[in-house]
């Protein structure tokens, strides 16, 4: 396809204008004539897509693009896939880039993006008889599906590849245009691997897309901070987000639980004024929805935007929350991609000391660490049905540890008429439990997948000593702390620690050795 010499956009006022960037400066843009591509293809830019692409298309007085990054962060479903597929027909139909790579941090969002751009391609007959007969598949030819690699090729020798991210990915190739979705899981060495590929390409660009960052999210972390203050010259940054996350809930203590009064969450003008497809390709009714079928501050991140940022001083909790956000490659405790455990599962129930939310937490062994996930539940009306639930679906055979002489001690009776065994954790296991935990947060023996409720418990949870001063408890005497996952994930922790697995059931004459096998429970997929 030919290449127009480019013009300057009409400078439009745009709806729901993102809520930090930061423009580069370009004589000319390619964005209208990449827009007419994206168009044919059925992706019809909105006001804030053409602004992107106007950005990220833009010639600078030496004839090169005048971003070399292009940072979209926003929610979810609202802006980023659509706008990087628009990115890469530009790329493909307009300057003819020799080489795209398209990476991911989850091998299906790669392949996802890729069969995106596929049908599209297939679809228009336009762009259809620009794909390279000589190369891809035989059905689809200039299209190739590979495993865990997938690639398209052009007549005009221009190609573009997708695959995951791994800590080495890219170190043999050299890219024109390198696209780095799900920003939030960058890690520094991807990006010591993966950007020196664009080191010899004069009119090389990297595009990072990403919902709100993780506590681990240190590399979009420091997008964001150059982001928002400009200090970068050839930076394009977008960001749709709550200008005042964290805040605007009518009470103070507000656990953002579906029917809390007040809840930010909930407020439908802020939804609007955070997501840029409000009204077009998002609608209030989804959205409810979403807050109705998500975990609260999962909501949160995905489409309010608030990041989960670590505190900006010492934490007031007694655990060492440094070793908690920190990558188990490097001593710590975070694994967001911990492997799912084939061995025994250790279960504790904790109920909040007003009652307002309850919290189930499982252990398992991961070779030489314990993980732990928990789930928190608002109130207790749901709580043993979900024990049912779990114990059900994942064969859990141990009993539910709990304190009787705790706020759990009020659902003994629904256990016990559920048919969930349970078993007592005595004031003088808390104090052991509480002590392991500790230790073994401070020595990097505990993992965890980075949950939002677990993170922030660990970063409040402080402790007291019995009244005879020999034991070391969690201490729950503020009830605007919810701490109760640190409570339920030591419990389960240590009830692994402390219980010796089951001897193997006899075998039976003539059974195979891998008799039964594959119905451990799955500490990561519990339904949590």
């Amino acid at each position: 396809m030919t290449r127009s010499a480019g013009r300057q956009p009409k400078r439009a006022k745009r709806r729901n204008p993102a809520a930090w960037s930061h423009e580069v400066e370009y004589l000319y843009t390619l964005g209208p004539e990449v827009a007419d591509v994206a168009a044919e293809s059925g992706l019809i830019p909105d006001e804030n897509q053409q602004w992107i692409l106007d950005q990220t298309f833009g010639v600078d007085a030496n004839g090169k693009p005048a971003a070399f990054e292009v940072d979209l962060i926003g929610p979810r479903q609202n802006i980023k896939t659509s706008s990087i597929i628009m990115m890469e027909l530009g790329w493909l139909y307009v300057t003819e880039e020799p080489f795209i790579l398209h990476t991911a941090h989850e091998l299906d969002a790669a392949e996802e993006a890729f069969i995106d751009l596929r049908e599209r391609l297939l679809d228009t007959p336009l762009l259809r008889k620009e794909l390279n007969p000589a190369k891809g598949d035989r059905e689809t030819p200039g299209i190739y599906t590979g495993n865990g690699s997938w690639e398209i090729h052009l007549l005009n020798g221009s190609r573009l590849k997708y695959k995951a991210r791994g800590k080495d990915s890219g170190r043999a190739l050299t890219a024109d245009k390198l696209v780095l979705d799900e920003g939030f899981s960058l890690v520094p060495a991807q990006v010591g691997s993966l950007y020196p590929i664009l080191t010899t390409i004069p009119d090389a660009q990297v595009i990072v897309a990403s919902s709100a960052g993780k506590l681990y999210s240190d590399v979009l972390r420091e997008h964001r901070t150059r982001g928002r203050k400009g200090l970068s010259p050839r930076q394009f940054y977008a960001e749709w987000g709550d200008t005042d996350p964290w805040d605007g809930c009518k009470a103070r203590d507000c656990e953002h639980a579906l029917d809390a009064v007040g809840c930010a969450l909930d407020d439908e003008e802020r939804w609007a004024r955070i997501m840029p497809a409000w009204g077009l390709r998002v609608f209030p009714e989804t959205i409810r929805n979403m807050r109705q079928a998500m975990p609260p501050l999962e909501f949160a991140r995905e489409f309010m935007v608030w990041w989960e940022d670590p505190a900006a001083t010492a934490t007031p909790g007694v655990l060492d929350f440094q070793k908690w956000t920190a990558p188990v490659t490097e001593g710590g405790c975070l694994n967001p991609s911990a492997p799912s455990p084939s061995g025994r599962v250790e279960l504790m129930l904790d109920v909040s000391p007003d009652r307002r939310s309850s919290t189930i937490g499982a252990a398992s062994t991961i070779g030489s660490r314990t993980l732990v996930i928990t789930t928190t539940i608002p109130g207790t009306d749901r709580t043993v049905e979900a024990l049912g639930k779990l114990h059900a679906k994942r064969k859990i055979k141990s009993p539910v540890a709990l304190v009787p002489n705790s706020q759990a001690g009020a659902l003994i009776p629904d256990l016990v008429k559920a048919g969930i065994p349970w078993e007592p954790l005595t004031s003088v296991q808390v104090g052991q439990a509480t002590a392991a935990f500790i230790e073994g947060v401070s020595k990097g023996r505990i993992m965890h997948v980075g949950q939002p409720e677990f993170d922030k418990a660990v970063e409040n949870a402080t402790t007291k000593f019995t009244a005879r001063g020999e034991a070391e408890v969690w201490d729950r005497r503020d009830k605007t702390i919810s701490i109760g996952p640190v409570v339920a994930g030591s419990g389960a922790a240590f009830r692994l620690a402390l219980k010796k697995p089951p001897a193997p059931a006899p075998r039976r004459v003539g059974s195979s050795p891998a008799a039964g096998r594959g119905h451990a429970p799955n500490i990561a997929t519990t339904g949590f």
